[in-house]
């Protein structure tokens, strides 16, 4: 009778025992994290899910130093696949790295699938106020998404600024998306920002390498003085439309004002446009 109670007992503990050491090998498994990682780089997604499910991979508990996850790496990958798994296997996509968040890494690399994803699964774009450092901000980020495809990349910029996605966030350059669709021309971006009550009057804030390379962006520009540095007609028309643009701001080293820079260029359209707006 004793022996039966001892191996009873011995069959408990070793069955605890084994309990918690698969409970340790699912917090921390560097080496299965990193054949999924390779996985998803090369684009292996069947492999990766077979893997993944075969090992029962612990999301929650595999977050590398700087704060990504696999979610991160299939973002910028794009793969849609492995995402979505990843999120119905618990990832979360809000969680806010080092280096920004998932949301970020898809925007980087142009991959709109991936980021319509993340915004049908919960993405809040507010989290990114969280951000310490960040030198490419969301809206800086969608605007080339734009550029790659207008008609996506607007849907997507629509829904990024009505979740709250703050457009007056600056680069590591000190631009924003009003800045580069100024220059690039896209009216129908500042149209968009204006309902979004985007900061018209916002200055480019470059670095001091910039500023020594560039007379012009030393002055920390105004969308308005950079619609007429570089004649954009459209741009100069439809910033005048908001209703609290300060027209006679002026650089900060020359002291020029936007019709100032339009009669030094000799664009008679926009001198046109300006003196109407200034009366």
């Amino acid at each position: 009778m004793k022996k039966i109670i001892y191996l009873f007992i011995f069959t408990i503990i070793y069955t605890l025992t084994s309990c918690n050491s698969v409970k340790k090998i699912q917090k921390s498994n560097p080496l299965l994290k990193k054949r999924l990682e390779q996985l998803i780089e090369n684009d292996s997604t069947d492999i990766f899910l077979q893997v993944f499910k075969k090992n029962k991979f612990s999301l929650k508990n595999n977050i590398d130093k700087d704060g990504t996850t696999l979610l991160f790496l299939a973002a910028t990958k794009g793969n849609t696949t492995i995402g979505e798994f990843l999120i119905k296997n618990g990832a979360n996509v809000n969680i806010v790295s080092k280096y920004g968040t998932a949301m970020h890494w898809a925007l980087e690399k142009r991959k709109s699938d991936f980021a319509r994803l993340l915004l049908n699964h919960g993405y809040n774009p507010k989290i990114e106020a969280q951000i310490l450092n960040n030198k490419a901000p969301l809206n800086f980020l969608s605007f080339f998404l734009i550029k790659k495809d207008k008609e996506v990349g607007m849907r997507i910029l629509t829904t990024l600024l009505k979740k709250g996605m703050n457009p007056n966030i600056q680069d590591k350059d000190g631009a924003s998306i009003i800045h580069v669709a100024t220059y690039y021309g896209f009216t129908n971006v500042i149209t968009l920002l204006r309902e979004y009550n985007a900061n018209l009057n916002l200055r480019i804030l470059p670095n001091d390498g910039e500023a020594k390379r560039d007379a012009f962006i030393a002055n920390h520009p105004t969308p308005l003085m950079m619609a007429v540095y570089f004649d954009k007609k459209d741009i100069v028309k439809e910033l005048l439309l908001f209703s609290n643009l300060k027209i006679n701001a002026k650089g900060i080293v020359d002291g020029k004002t936007a019709l100032d820079i339009a009669k030094d260029k000799n664009y008679i359209d926009i001198i046109n446009l300006l003196t109407q707006a200034s009366n």
